[in-house]
């Protein structure tokens, strides 16, 4: 058994995902029953299938003729059937199983799998695999590897580790000046979150007044080999004015990261407006374009809006590897973030999904006092984080969650349970859900602290700040006159001039200039 087959059995295990491949470089992961995504890896053509090793949770007959026509380098399987078993030994195919049985049963543990039943008296594999796609009334799916989350990784890591550091959020050494990042802290960080064997960073156009990218650069592209970490940056298409400012956004992104190529691009913050703008300026082309010479390895797009819209953003652009989405147990039901909808959606359509916003820009950081003691109760060793975090990391699917963290301190908390991280019971989630059902009767404002609409305000208030200490008031928690009067020395919401360009770029959709209003009343 080789190092590369251990490796994929290890990942099998460890992800709960039924088939992990790795040639040493790609991992190929997939939670999809059945032998559909190994139809797709035959489809696509796009990777010597015959350097991979594949562990597999469940192989038959039908999966040993396609591993066969694939000329897998190795296979081990968790159950494997003697007529599997057969197949392997004809083609000369190394295997291994944990677990021998005569044939694999259908869904309804009434008879025999259809696909074993198929191939029953088949020897040929380019036979096999004609009937094979028959028999799962096989579709192509016109450029994207369907129910294959396609996962580059750094040679010798195949344990991709499922936080992701988020570059939003980064420490300040001036906390009224979003761009006065503390890079000496933030290398520390980097340094720190490597050595931990966590790899993926994510920043966008956007960020820190735009400075988010040159901070990547400082205190991870130039310090760092470009092997060692996987970069995500994104397209920010509500700032597009023309065609032609795709092309110059991307080279001066990729100036700015000090990068040759991303493993991971983005178009940011798709709603439907943005979708429109995208398809306009023939956006999705052009990045087509990029990934093909190289310079985008994966290629997917970041979501604001309700289900019906991803639905239908997914089912024009097919072509898309994976969707970001605002997950978390406080937004799981809530109507216009619709969470659970738009991870139901985009595992229908078979797409991979990374995590932002587990905990709700902080929000799911401070809960009020009764939740606090909930999550105590259950276990004390835990920061209240925590739960928000793994509540998204383990659902299916999901293969990276963001966080965006402001010191070193959160950092190593999240570390500490995400380095070998376990799944939710299901208790354990129902527990999260109760939290966020009794966060939301506080009538709190939905501010995640993205800042879009800090830099759009004419008269430089305060505002995701002045939500915060909004929120701490409802949540019973000491929200000082003191507290108020710093933020509001130079602008006050008193000042606001309900101009609502706040409200045009906020992906929360919050009625800001209404909320400014408010607070103003709330202190004296």
């Amino acid at each position: 058994m080789t190092e590369n087959l251990k490796k994929a059995i290890a990942m099998l295990k460890a992800d709960n995902i039924r088939l992990a491949m790795t040639d040493g470089d790609t991992v190929f992961t997939s939670d999809v029953r059945g032998v559909y995504t190994l139809i797709e890896l035959i489809e696509k053509g796009e990777y010597r299938l015959s350097d991979f090793s594949a562990a597999d949770k469940v192989i038959g007959r039908g999966a040993a003729l396609l591993y066969a026509k694939m000329k897998i380098r190795e296979v081990h399987g968790i159950v494997m059937s003697e007529k599997a078993k057969e197949i392997f030994d004809l083609y000369s195919v190394p295997y291994s199983c944990d677990t021998v049985v005569p044939f694999i049963i259908n869904r309804k543990g009434d008879g025999m799998c259809p696909v074993e039943k198929a191939t029953e008296s088949i020897i040929d594999c380019e036979k096999a695999y004609s009937v094979i796609k028959d028999t799962v009334n096989y579709k192509p799916s016109k450029g994207k590897s369907v129910n294959v989350p396609i996962i580059k990784k750094t040679k010798g890591d195949s344990d991709m580790k499922k936080l992701g550091f988020g570059c939003m959020r980064l420490p300040l050494t001036d906390k009224k000046d979003d761009s006065a990042v503390d890079i000496e802290q933030v290398k520390k960080m980097v340094d720190a979150y490597l050595s931990e064997g966590f790899n993926y960073f994510d920043t966008a156009y956007m960020y820190h007044k735009g400075k988010s990218e040159c901070f990547v650069k400082e205190a991870l592209v130039k310090r760092h080999p470009r092997e060692s970490f996987l970069l995500a940056d994104k397209l920010p298409v509500g700032m597009m004015k023309c065609a032609e400012d795709k092309e110059k956004i991307f080279l001066d992104q990729k100036e700015k990261c000090g990068v040759d190529y991303f493993d991971y691009y983005l178009l940011h913050c798709l709603d439907k407006k943005n979708f429109k703008s995208a398809e306009k300026y023939g956006v999705f082309e052009y990045l087509a374009e990029r990934k093909k010479e190289g310079e985008i390895r994966v290629l997917g797009f970041s979501f604001h809006d309700t289900a019906d819209v991803l639905d239908e953003i997914l089912t024009k652009h097919p072509e898309m590897e994976f969707v970001q989405l605002q997950i978390n147990y406080l937004d799981w039901e809530n109507e216009k973030v619709q969470s659970r909808l738009c991870y139901e959606t985009a595992r229908r359509h078979g797409t991979p999904v990374i995590v932002m916003e587990p905990v709700r820009g902080g929000a799911l950081a401070n809960v009020p006092a009764i939740v606090k003691n909930m999550f105590a109760e259950k276990d004390r060793s835990l920061s209240v984080a925590s739960w928000a975090i793994r509540f998204a990391a383990g659902l299916e699917g999901v293969f990276m969650v963001l966080s965006g963290m402001s010191d070193m301190a959160q950092l190593k908390d999240n570390m500490s349970y995400m380095k070998d991280f376990t799944p939710l019971t299901e208790q354990e989630k129902a527990l999260c859900l109760r939290a966020g059902s009794i966060i939301a009767n506080k009538e709190t404002v939905p501010c995640t602290a993205c800042r879009y609409c800090a830099e759009e305000c004419p008269e430089k208030i305060a505002i995701p700040e002045l939500l915060a200490l909004y929120n701490k008031k409802i949540n019973g928690d000491e929200a000082s006159a003191e507290e108020y009067a710093a933020l509001t020395a130079e602008s006050s919401p008193a000042d606001c001039i309900r101009c609502k360009k706040c409200e045009k770029m906020c992906p929360q959709k919050i009625e800001i200039a209404a909320m400014l209003k408010k607070i103003a009343k709330s202190f004296p």
